[in-house]
Order: structure tokens, then sequence, then C-alpha cells
């Protein structure tokens, strides 16, 4: 994750082949000619390497967790000015020990959810106050329902004073009923306060929960949607016309199949994200060509 090795598990120059590429990678996508100018960040999960199967330690699971969102999170806020206002942060099934994160309250999904909250990713700052699933008298804050199930909203203040993200925990699947509460509660509050003006972005990490695109909110609510987004199986695919957009992997890995980052240009009175990826470098999306002589990575080779 933080250095490259070859064949042997002997350090080397950092190549990109046919496995998770290091840390920097993640970093070059956002520091490159063609971002510059990004002020809103979406990641659609997987922070660790794919071959991270955990340890017997629960102690170890954590540490490497925290280690690397911390690290990734750092290098994010740099690029961000310090503020993670508008950095948005999805949890995948590669983000610790595989398909584990908020299964339970372990260290991991702990170590997890803390990395968050230390860098204000996630905050109270809306004061969205949640009913309980359990008891109408028990109320969570946005912070309390994080820690929970993985489920969050916020603002995006990049964007418009009535812009909002929301990010679903996939690996509990598309039906848990306390998420879908949560879900339908944030949504409610969006709609209250701005009524269909509202803007909203729905993230989560797998395809076969978020392809369904605006149909991922109930029908009321689908008005406020303007773009739905997975990531998980590294295929880039053109936004959808339910405004479902399947990002690409930025691993080397599942060749042929784009490896990228994806770029659009919204504002408040054109705020629906659409990609076409057909259009390499026209339409925000950017290859990483390695040719023959593979090469550190370098952010003037995204074109």
């Amino acid at each position: 994750m933080f250095s490259c090795q070859n064949e042997h598990s002997v350090p080397s120059t950092c190549e990109l082949i046919s496995a998770d590429p290091p840390v920097d990678i993640h970093a070059s996508h956002y520091y490159s000619k063609a971002a510059a100018n990004a002020t809103v960040y979406f990641f659609v999960g997987d922070t660790q390497a794919h071959s991270f199967d955990g340890s017997p330690s629960a102690a170890d699971n954590a540490k490497a967790v925290n280690l690397t969102l911390t690290r990734m999170m750092s290098d994010a806020l740099k690029r961000f000015g310090g503020s993670a206002a508008n950095i948005v942060w999805t949890a995948g099934n590669n983000d610790g020990p595989h398909d584990a994160i908020f299964k339970k309250q372990d260290a991991a999904t702990k170590a997890w959810a803390n990395a968050l909250l230390a860098a204000n990713v996630v905050t109270d700052d809306l004061g969205v106050k949640y009913t309980s699933t359990v008891s109408e008298t028990e109320v969570f804050s946005q912070t309390d329902v994080f820690k929970l199930v993985g489920f969050y909203m916020k603002a995006l203040p990049a964007l418009t004073n009535r812009s909002y993200a929301i990010v679903l925990n996939t690996n509990l699947g598309g039906d848990n009923p306390a998420q879908q509460s949560y879900l339908e509660q944030s949504l409610d509050w969006v709609h209250r306060t701005h009524g269909d003006a509202g803007i909203v972005y729905v993230l989560g990490h797998h395809p076969e929960v978020m392809s369904v695109g605006t149909d991922v909110v109930p029908e009321a609510y689908r008005p406020m949607v303007k773009g739905v987004f997975c990531g998980h199986n590294h295929d880039a695919k053109s936004t959808s016309s339910k405004l479902f957009t399947n990002v690409g992997g930025l691993t080397y890995d599942s060749q042929p199949k784009p490896h990228n980052f994806l770029i659009a240009q919204v504002d408040a009175d054109h705020p629906e994200v659409r990609v076409d990826v057909s259009h390499a470098g026209i339409n925000g999306v950017h290859y990483y060509t390695p040719g023959d002589n593979r090469k550190v990575t370098d952010v003037t080779l995204w074109n």
C-alpha cells in the first residue's frame, strides 16, 4: 500500500502491474492538471488492498485500516485546502477484512469510522436527528448513525447551499431496514428544507444495489437526486438514463476495462452528473497509459 515490491517481495521501483498500485496513484488523480479545478471529491470505496484478508489479531486489523485511511485522508485534505467539507468517502467490501466493515462493531469497523470522524468527513454540522428503528423515543445524531451502520449525509457547500451527498454502506446489502430508515429520514429532511429544489447525490459501493439509479430512493424524492454512483467491479460505464454512473477502478487490474477517474462540471442550474466513457479525455474520463515501459506514477501522464 505504501511502497512497491517485486515478485520476490524485495523493495523496488513502482510499476503499474496487474495488482493494487500504491496509494500514491490515488493522490495522482486529484493533483493532476485535468483535476486542477475540482472542488468536490467522491471516493466510492475500497481503500485497502484487495489481498488484505485480515489478521487473527483484531488490533492488527484496526491498525491496518487506520494507517491506510489516515494516509489517504491526509493526501486528500492537503489537496482540498485542509478541509473535508467537500470530501465524500464510501465504504467498500475492501475497506478492511473482506466484506466486514460495519457488519458488526469490531475493531476494524471502529477504526474506519474513527478515521473519517477525525478528518471531519462525517460531522453533526447539519443538526439532523434520526429516530431509532427500535424505539421512537430513542434519537440519534448524524455521527451516532454513522458509527452504527456507516450511513451518513453531508452538505456540499462548494456546489450550492442546497446540495448534499448521501452515502450508503452497501456492505449491508440493499434492504437493511435501519439504513433504509435513515435514508428516508435524510431525504425527508432535505425535502422539508428545500423542496424539490434540493440537490442530492447518492453514493454506494456495490452496483447490485446502486445500478437502479434514482430508483434507489423512494419515488417522492427522486426529483432531488442528480447522480448515483458506485465502484466495485472496476468497470467504468457511461451514465444511465436514471443517472447511475459506474466508476472505474484506480488499479491497473481487470484489463482491458478502463482504469480512470471521472470529472463532471455542474452548477446550480445544471446539477445532474452525466459522463460518457466513450470519449476519453473529452467528457471527463482520464486514462493512465503506461505503454511498453511502465513508469512510476506521474501526474503528467494522465491525459
